[in-house]
């Protein structure tokens, strides 16, 4: 009875080994598993199909692209097919837009200033030359502000382009005299006054009241402001008018 005690003792560590490695295999034991295709799938739908699975997710980078949706997958790895086990970690690249681009500061810039500008921005520069009081050839709006986000990347920059001495002469008729003499004073030009009934018109008349009845160049005509201009009215004192 000794005898077989002991040869049982002497086996026990081996026993111990051979169920404890057997324990081992079935806790440690990972299943085979063949990776799912995620290619052209969102991330979050990947995730849950990966849940499926015990496998885990990682996204390994993000890559710039205009065209598709955001978090688009556009590549695994491990490729789909191949085997894995439980718990397998698959890498993932996603797809992420661009930043929108902020509009840069064009005014007061020369055309080509503001297009080595908007190419620094990765803009694309549309302009529109407009008579302006501004500086000849220099922007002076822009249809977004500086630093705001460009839905497109088109920016529209207003540029100057100078101004003309063509002018064309406005309706003077039925206005007072007090009013249209200033107005073409500031334009440089020379005025001529004819009174309707100059018999009414005694030494201390000063034109005060009265209103243009005629003019000479008609309303509507081109005129150069850089030549010399006269323009003849005729005043009536609206209180002696027929």
């Amino acid at each position: 009875m000794s005898f077989k005690l002991q040869s049982f003792l002497w086996m026990l560590p081996f026993i111990c080994f051979l169920s404890g490695y057997q324990l081992l295999r079935v806790f440690t034991h990972r299943e085979i598993i063949e990776t799912p295709a995620v290619v052209g799938l969102h991330v979050a739908d990947a995730i849950k199909i990966f849940s499926r699975f015990n496998l885990n997710t990682r996204i390994l980078t993000e890559k710039e692209d205009s065209d598709l949706p955001e978090g688009i997958i556009i590549s695994q790895a491990p490729a789909a097919g191949q085997k894995v086990k439980a718990h397998q970690s698959i890498y993932l690249v996603a797809t992420r837009h661009p930043a929108k681009p902020q509009a840069p500061r064009l005014e007061g810039l020369t055309l080509s200033q503001a297009q080595a500008a908007a190419k620094q921005s990765d803009v694309r520069l549309k302009t529109a030359f407009i008579e302006s009081n501004a500086l000849q050839n220099k922007c002076f709006a822009q249809n977004v502000r500086p630093g705001e986000e460009l839905e497109s990347k088109n920016i529209l920059a207003y540029f100057s382009a100078g101004t003309t001495s063509i002018r064309i002469l406005p309706d003077l008729k039925n206005r007072k005299v007090s009013e249209v003499l200033p107005f073409l004073k500031n334009y440089g030009i020379e005025t001529v006054v004819a009174h309707a009934n100059p018999s009414n018109a005694d030494l201390e008349h000063t034109c005060t009241s009265c209103i243009v009845t005629e003019q000479r160049p008609l309303a509507g005509t081109l005129v150069d402001l850089k030549k010399p201009l006269k323009v003849h009215i005729t005043v009536a004192d609206p209180l002696q008018r027929d």
